[in-house]
């Protein structure tokens, strides 16, 4: 019996010291990621629901803002006259992004208007070198071209924004953009949920999909600024949660066993694994995210008809969506695509990019630093695609 217990006493102690030194380990090799504990590309759980950046940032008054400010409808919008800290964006006096020089369009020039989001606006990029300023370069001095993208937005967002301006802008083309993480931002309202090292750490409108296949407009106006901090501290019994379908509550939780190092890692792994599955379900043919979206933009298109206003809907790729087009994998605008069937005025500009690259080029030559917006190339064909669209049109 003593020699057994002294056995089993031996392997006690030598799985403890085990579970130590693997503890420790683990600790070691955790390292920060934009300011975050990561541990093999995990980033580690539990998320502060508000980080000390979106505090300072919902402290701050419009007038210290530099460029994007809190807006009660839209939720965020760019500020008139803005310029970003960096001086890369500036804005006019109506809060469209432009370029530093007068337009060269005639007086009687038809009118572009274009409302998306960060593609759209041209983040990344200097003026002269987004799609938008190409665009009235391509289409010369008989239109000029507005651009009423802003960063972050989804495309209920934008939607709202076009359907402010065109009853007094009147334009000719209304241009409506998309890339694939709207389909997640059009059914999300607390932009910090969606991402958590946000800039904007506001809430945004959210169209709800009813059963008669109407849209119902949720959370407008939106929360103040000063009283997001309360509702982000809340959020499980906020109004706004019920609908925010990308909203994880077991990121900001935390149980007695994430003392653990190894157990933190595990529940983390687990719970990235289940939010990004539910964010493909969102994604597919039947999700939520689909059809809402394809609900926007039928809304859109109507309603730019309705008004005498040609539409244009256009689908822009992310970098890894072009992989999908080359390896013949089908897009990731499908299901999309499914629901709009019979629209005509829906492009997607992922073909003519892939045409715009040799065998021999990666993907990453059509982005900022490989992986992020599209580049000044990229930005060129789609300036020239979307400009033979319209001269059809017209």
């Amino acid at each position: 019996m003593m020699r057994w217990r002294a056995i089993f006493l031996r392997c006690a102690l030598a799985l403890f010291i085990f579970v130590v030194v693997l503890e420790l380990a683990l600790r070691l090799f955790t390292h920060e990621v934009e300011g975050h504990p990561t541990l093999f590309r995990i980033k580690l759980l539990p998320f502060e629901r508000l980080t000390a950046r979106h505090a300072e940032l919902l402290a701050k008054d419009d007038r210290a803002q530099a460029y994007v400010i809190p807006d009660a409808t839209l939720g965020w919008t760019i500020k008139p006259e803005g310029r970003s800290e960096d001086g890369m964006y500036v804005a006019d006096a109506q809060g469209f992004r432009c370029g530093a020089g007068a337009s060269s369009a005639a007086a009687n020039a038809k009118l572009v208007l274009l409302a998306g989001d960060s593609f759209t606006h041209g983040d990344e990029l200097p003026y002269e070198h987004t799609w938008a300023a190409q665009l009235e370069t391509e289409l010369g001095t008989d239109w000029r071209v507005r651009n009423a993208g802003v960063p972050g937005y989804g495309t209920d967002q934008a939607l709202l924004r076009a359907e402010a301006l065109r009853a007094t802008l009147r334009p000719d083309v209304a241009v409506l953009t998309l890339c694939r993480d709207d389909l997640l931002r059009n059914v999300n309202v607390l932009r910090s949920a969606y991402l958590h090292w946000t800039d904007m750490p506001w809430t945004k409108p959210r169209f709800v999909l009813q059963s008669d296949g109407e849209l119902a407009l949720h959370n407008q106006p939106t929360v103040p600024p000063n009283a997001v901090a309360d509702m982000v501290r809340h959020y499980d019994d906020a109004a706004q949660s019920r609908i925010d379908s990308v909203y994880c509550r077991g990121f900001y939780e935390s149980p007695w066993t994430d003392a653990s190092r190894l157990l933190r890692w595990l529940r983390s792994r687990k719970e990235h694994r289940e939010r990004y599955e539910k964010t493909l379900r969102l994604s597919q043919s039947g999700g939520e995210g689909v059809l809402v979206s394809s609900a926007i933009v039928r809304r859109f298109i109507a309603g730019s008809r309705a008004a005498g206003i040609k539409p244009v809907v256009m689908l822009l790729p992310q970098a890894d969506d072009i992989t999908r087009y080359r390896s013949g994998t089908p897009s990731v605008w499908k299901p999309l695509l499914d629901e709009l069937a019979g629209e005509d005025c829906v492009m997607d500009q992922g073909p003519a990019l892939i045409q715009a690259l040799s065998s021999a080029e990666s993907t990453e030559a059509l982005f900022v630093n490989g992986v992020g917006h599209p580049n000044q190339r990229a930005s060129a064909v789609i300036a020239r695609t979307l400009a033979a669209r319209i001269r059809a049109s017209h």
